[in-house]
């Protein structure tokens, strides 16, 4: 055997060797975007339910948060405050799922999270949220996705019902 037959083994195994690396390398980042991905939902899920959980842990909270979805012209300064301040810790959090997706709405979750704020900017304490100042930390690009969101299907919790 010739050094040039070995030349051109050993540059068949290199090139063999580099696309073997970089489909591992490209299992890896899958792999590791996907799981970055998880982690995303574990931990925006995670602030939700801490609100949810302030929600029906705390029924003055409750109270304050059905008052101004339905009557937030009639709050007081204090309450306006409280309720625009747990609107914006939705509406950040939602955001923030939003980011860590890459911006993409193809994921189920993430589309039935962000039509609900589409759907809650509807009500009249959405349009407060939405009209006053404190909205304007989420970014004009959240924003517009959310104006243009079609909430079909995004049904309201009943909240008339009795106590």
């Amino acid at each position: 055997m010739n050094w040039e037959a070995i030349g051109s083994i050993g540059e068949v195994a290199g090139a063999t060797a580099v696309v073997i690396t970089l489909a591992y390398l490209a299992k890896q980042v899958k792999t590791a975007r996907d799981g970055n991905a998880k982690a995303a939902v574990e931990g925006t899920y995670g602030k939700y339910n801490d609100v949810r959980r302030s929600l029906y842990e705390n029924p003055e909270l409750a109270a304050l948060f059905l008052n101004g979805v339905d009557n937030p012209e009639e709050m007081s300064s204090r309450d306006a405050f409280r309720f625009m301040t747990l609107c914006e810790t939705l509406f950040l959090n939602g955001e923030q799922f939003w980011i860590l997706m890459d911006k993409q709405t193809r994921d189920e979750r993430v589309r039935n999270s962000l039509k609900f704020l589409a759907y809650f900017v509807t009500t009249p304490g959405g349009k407060a949220f939405w009209s006053h100042p404190q909205s304007n930390n989420l970014t004009h690009e959240f924003r517009e996705l959310i104006e243009a969101l079609d909430f079909e299907g995004v049904d309201r919790l009943d909240m008339n019902s009795q106590d």
